[in-house]
């Protein structure tokens, strides 16, 4: 009788060291007084929104170019970059007050995020990998996000306070965190699997993006949670507080329900990887999604309705991206993992514009309560689009095994 292999409880060092990048590899005392700082000093909501926008060109721009270098270079020495562009933008933001230098300290900023998106991915995986645990990813990595979760709440009250001193306090808080990441990332060991990659070529870049992307098993699910997320991060980032004002609840009480949305993602994060063992991807995609794209719908009939949606979202948003992040590992070859995960985040990321552009104009016609249905049921259609591919494949019944990638002339 086979006996199912048991989840440690005290992690490896290296695991260990992941958590605690996590960690520290954020920050998030400015995220209460972002806005407030560039109000503060002096700059319109125009030239805000021209900054937000610098930062998603650099977030696109890099995506791609962030999972080649690490393929090159390393995931250690990446990650160490991500956490000095992120530090340096930080400290940008504490200390510099003209709209062109925001720009400078957004991009860089955001630039950090784009070396570390995909690239910690890749490199738990592969750690894992040498461990033989490859199949704990969603396990590790949700529990890295509980941590993570945990951690932002608690500096988010704490940047919250210190904003009241001064907003550019915060932000150097946040630089002193991601400084300690920086440190944290330069102890973390490379991965066997992947130090054989520094040959790593553009040409070979490209042509793992056509082996691994373009393959129908990665390429649909990736599509589908392309609009799952756009849907999730416009919903989050315009409506969860206009509409649960609008459905009543008062101005005073929302830093208590934000309190609850970051508890239950942290909560649904600690337990992705039990769930991930129990539910196939599609079966999550069509019915889980499916099902939070109904709550929303009934908002639209009962306004109220959409506090529960905002809760359900969160937790179905954190247990999706590890689900997702063990999903396509485990169909990609370790050579050029980097660069596969970091064009993943970039779809994602271009899904998300036009759907908060669009978001974002239909809130100036309609109620916000009704906007945010709208747009939290958008979710439906991931569920529609999985649903007739699955029609089409009985691809549950199907174990695609990863194939590692020969660069060119070998």
């Amino acid at each position: 009788m086979n006996v199912p292999k048991s989840i440690p409880d005290i992690p490896s060092t290296p695991i260990f060291k992941y958590y605690l990048y996590s960690i520290f590899a954020w920050g998030g005392f400015h995220m209460p007084v972002d806005i407030l700082l560039l109000r503060d000093r002096g700059l319109s909501f125009g030239e805000i929104g021209i900054v937000v926008a610098a930062g998603t060109g650099a977030m696109l721009v890099a995506q791609i170019p962030s999972g080649y270098l690490a393929d090159r270079i390393g995931r250690r020495r990446t990650l160490m970059l991500s956490a000095g562009l992120m530090t340096l933008g930080a400290l940008l933001f504490g200390i510099v007050g003209t709209f062109a230098a925001f720009i400078a300290a957004q991009a860089t900023f955001t630039l950090g995020i784009a070396f570390k998106a995909g690239v910690s991915d890749a490199w738990l995986y592969d750690t894992l990998a040498d461990q033989g645990r490859e199949d704990e990813f969603a396990h590790v990595s949700g529990r890295a996000r509980f941590a993570l979760l945990v951690v932002l709440g608690l500096t988010s009250i704490a940047g919250g306070y210190l904003g009241t001193i001064d907003y550019g306090i915060a932000y150097l808080a946040t630089a002193l965190f991601t400084a300690c990441g920086l440190l944290i990332a330069f102890s973390l060991p490379e991965p066997g699997k992947a130090k054989e990659e520094d040959t790593l070529r553009v040409s070979d870049a490209i042509a793992l993006i056509r082996k691994d992307f373009l393959r129908p098993s990665i390429r649909q699910v990736v599509l589908s949670l392309g609009l799952f997320f756009g849907a999730i991060t416009a919903l989050n980032a315009i409506y969860i507080q206009p509409a649960s004002v609008a459905v009543g609840v008062p101005e005073a009480h929302l830093g208590w329900f934000f309190a609850l949305l970051t508890g239950v993602g942290a909560i649904a994060s600690y337990y992705a990887g039990a769930i991930e063992k129990r539910v196939s991807t599609e079966q999550w995609l069509f019915f889980v999604t499916g099902g939070l794209g109904v709550v929303f719908v009934t908002a639209l009939i009962v306004p109220v309705f959409i506090l529960a949606g905002f809760v359900l979202a969160r937790a179905v948003h954190r247990i999706t991206q590890s689900i997702a992040g063990q999903y396509i590992n485990d169909r990609v070859g370790t050579a050029g993992r980097a660069t596969v995960l970091s064009t993943v985040a970039m779809v994602y990321s271009v899904f998300s514009i036009p759907i908060r552009i669009g978001a974002g104009q239909m809130g100036n016609t309609i109620p916000p309560e009704t906007a945010g249905a709208l747009v939290g049921g958008l979710v439906l259609l991931p569920t529609l689009y999985i649903g007739s591919w699955i029609l089409k494949r009985r691809w549950s019944s199907q174990s695609e095994k990863p194939t590692e990638f020969v660069p060119e002339g070998e």
